[in-house]
């Protein structure tokens, strides 16, 4: 595994930065930890903002939005650089409560083409050492060849 997390020396540094530069993803906290040729790890921080009862509880949206990006970084890596995904379809299934310290989300690509792509995402809620699965995702993206 090469580990890609916008270093100068990584191979997707152009990416993580492109990601990582996004308003968006500034917004919700999100930070790229890991990105390959067809999978990636995206961490976000739980903030009082991303809730819907300040318990400690991500909200749907929130845990959503984390996984899209995820299932996007994974499809990107695969194109030349400067090559870019954009969304066409999700579906989220919320299995528990998202409930931590933080959200990880690990995707990878299913299917890659050169028109469209799918990925699958596992988003976990993180509380000390404990990880408990509380969203599966799987995305469908369309390719945005480099300019």
């Amino acid at each position: 595994m090469t580990d890609s997390t916008g270093s100068d020396d990584s191979p997707h540094s152009e990416l993580v930065g492109w990601i990582q530069g996004m308003p968006i993803v500034q917004h919700l906290g999100i930070n790229v930890e890991h990105v390959e040729a067809g999978h990636a790890r995206l961490a976000m921080p739980y903030r009082r903002e991303l809730s819907h009862a300040d318990d400690g509880t991500f909200q749907g949206s929130a845990v959503g939005a984390l996984a899209n990006f995820a299932a996007g970084a994974a499809s990107a890596a695969l194109l030349p650089d400067g090559g870019r995904v954009m969304t066409v379809d999700f579906t989220v299934k919320l299995v528990a409560p998202a409930r931590g310290s933080m959200l990880v989300a690990d995707a990878r690509t299913l299917r890659p083409g050169r028109t469209l792509m799918t990925g699958v995402v596992e988003v976990h809620a993180v509380e000390g050492g404990d990880r408990l699965l509380c969203a599966w995702a799987l995305v469908g993206l369309r390719v945005i060849p480099p300019a």
